[in-house]
């Protein structure tokens, strides 16, 4: 039920009560006045850290420790790009529910008036709190006037990334509830059997594809082919006559899969001569081992992206979209003598965890191979542009193929189990691949991508995290600030605790989302969160099943939706994914 702004409905908000508490329509009011002025950066980065602490006055010096810090902010503004959503939002997740003692309405009305955005004083104390407006300390009567007018232009954009306009592809939610279970009341793991045989092949990270994009490659396949040569230290191409995609003869898939059909020209002088070394950052590299990864010079870079600036594949060029850290391409190289889709994605030089990220990928992806991780192809780093090359994934990823983004069929309840079952033993193999576990942090339907047959491959690995020795189940990172994707986060992960069971409990809102076909959040419902909307239903299994998946097998789907149930209880009552697999149902 869409909440309905009114006097009525949430007469108890205070100065003193929680922010967590306001509802949701003024969340979103809220976020978009602060997106429009970018104002939720100035609130987030004045937020007060220890040993300040909720409900007291704001530190008078204006040096006072912060809470967060500019790459927190980052971060979340990062995260917002990915998943399209408002800044403020993010951070009354994160910040509203903080703590022992939690921030209050006065709080956030202090950190407003400090950095002197009224206008979203005056919608908190007159439109929610049914106050009076705030004195103000300057004329910016012109001001307002701007932002009045920047508010009613931004109407209609807001109205389609927000809250999902048919231009996004986003699916309208209808109820449906968890099957009730038992939980367990030890303080043990719960025990599900012996362990799962998991294959041991490959983890590697993902790039944000465009989900939309998948099926337009058809109709727009790459324009050249570049080769790589086996030498990692630098890669040697040859550039390839274009594909004239109004050709009989330019059906992709036949292409790639004989090289010989790709007519070879001579190099000239347009052409970069990348049989001459190029210079390696090899400092960047310092420590990890990237021996198992083609290095592909810069210059090739920016000639077979159209120097990072191409136009969209819908378009008929090459780029496939954007993500957190950077902007990814289609492009084809040849490697190992044999042609190959590549997505190159290009980290953003202006971010300040660039460098982090690049080498966390490197070291994650060299260490791990397994069938459901995404695989590195190769990397650059000898210029100002440094890239990540992974193997492209022709149908998007789960989330936009659950909505059926782009016309794409729906999935049918078979290939959703497999594909279940498929992303669990890439987490597991990543929580098992060594004695010190890795801890994905960011599991959600977003970062799990398919190929060509629907075969699943987690991604995105810019979170990753390499656990502590011991045990697999209590491998635990203490850290000062989490940021993943709220909606699939689990309750310690905000207060700092970070175990391989934190992606038990993401999993088991992608289980939701395989079930049901609704997405992990959606801020226009009652009970934003899946979980929460899901457990608070009171609609049957049978009602809550996606229907255009076909007729599920009945008892597949409860026993999927006890998983579901057991990975989002309480952390020591969950499963690791090893265990979880011993269950999960078997076609």
């Amino acid at each position: 039920m869409q909440a309905v702004e009114s006097s009525e409905r949430d007469p108890g908000i205070t100065a003193t009560s929680e922010i967590r508490f306001l509802p949701s329509w003024a969340k979103s009011q809220l976020a978009h006045i602060l997106e429009v002025t970018h104002g939720w950066r100035e609130v987030m980065g004045r937020v007060p850290g220890p040993p300040w602490t909720p409900g007291h006055p704001l530190p008078q010096d204006q040096h006072y420790p912060r809470k967060y810090s500019s790459d927190d902010i980052t971060l979340v503004s990062e995260e917002c790009n990915r998943d399209r959503r408002e800044g403020f939002q993010v951070l009354m997740e994160e910040w509203g529910t903080s703590g022992r003692q939690r921030p209050t309405v006065a709080d956030l009305l202090a950190i407003l008036q400090l950095s002197k955005l009224y206008r979203a004083m005056d919608y908190l104390t007159v439109n929610v709190m049914k106050g009076e407006a705030v004195a103000r300390e300057d004329n910016i009567d012109d001001t307002e006037r701007q932002l009045d007018q920047a508010l009613e232009e931004d109407c209609r954009f807001h109205n389609q990334f927000v809250y999902g306009q048919p231009d996004f592809g986003s699916v309208h939610f209808q109820p449906s509830p968890l099957s009730s279970g038992k939980v367990t009341t030890d303080n043990s793991t719960p025990s599900l059997g012996t362990q799962a045989s998991i294959p041991s092949t490959a983890i590697l990270d993902p790039y944000p594809v465009p989900q939309d994009s998948y099926h337009t490659l058809q109709d727009h396949p790459p324009q050249n082919y570049y080769h790589a040569s086996q030498d990692h230290n630098h890669a040697h191409h040859v550039p390839i006559t274009p594909m004239d995609i109004h050709s009989s003869h330019s059906n992709p898939s036949h292409i790639l899969q004989d090289p010989h059909n790709l007519p070879i020209e001579p190099n000239n002088s347009s052409t970069p001569d990348s049989s001459q070394p190029q210079h390696l950052d090899t400092s960047v590299l310092e420590g990890l081992d990237a021996s198992g990864f083609a290095h592909f010079p810069c210059t090739l870079m920016k000639e077979i992206t159209n120097d990072f600036t191409g136009l969209h594949v819908d378009e008929g060029g090459n780029k496939l979209g954007e993500g957190a850290f950077g902007v990814v391409f289609l492009a084809s190289v040849i490697v190992g003598g044999h042609p190959k889709r590549v997505a190159i994605k290009k980290l953003n030089a202006g971010e300040i965890k660039v460098e982090e990220q690049f080498k966390t990928e490197i070291e994650v992806l060299s260490r791990c191979v397994h069938v459901n991780l995404l695989r590195l192809v190769g990397y650059s780093c000898d210029g100002p542009a440094w890239c990540l090359l992974y193997d492209y994934m022709s149908n998007g990823n789960l989330q936009d193929r659950l909505d059926c983004k782009g016309g794409s069929a729906p999935l049918g309840w078979e290939t959703r189990v497999r594909i279940g079952e498929g992303s669990a033993r890439g987490i597991a193999y990543l929580h098992t691949m060594q004695d010190r576990p890795l801890v994905h942090r960011d599991i959600k339907s977003a970062n799990i991508l398919l190929d060509h047959d629907l075969t699943p491959k987690v991604g995105d690995f810019g979170l990753v995290r390499l656990g502590g020795s011991g045990t697999h189940t209590r491998t635990l990172i203490k850290t000062t600030t989490v940021f993943g994707t709220s909606a699939y986060m689990a309750p310690e992960a905000f207060r700092g605790d970070i175990s391989v069971k934190m992606d038990t409990f993401s999993f088991g809102i992608v289980l939701l989302e395989l079930l049901t076909g609704l997405p992990s959040f959606d801020q226009d419902r009652e009970g934003c969160d899946l979980l929460s909307y899901v457990q608070e239903s009171e609609a049957t299994v049978d009602q809550l099943l996606d229907g255009q998946a076909g007729t599920w097998d009945y008892s597949v789907a409860k026993q999927l939706f006890a998983l579901a149930e057991l990975c989002t209880q309480a952390k020591k009552n969950r499963p690791t994914m090893v265990q979880l697999l011993t269950q999960y149902p078997n076609l």
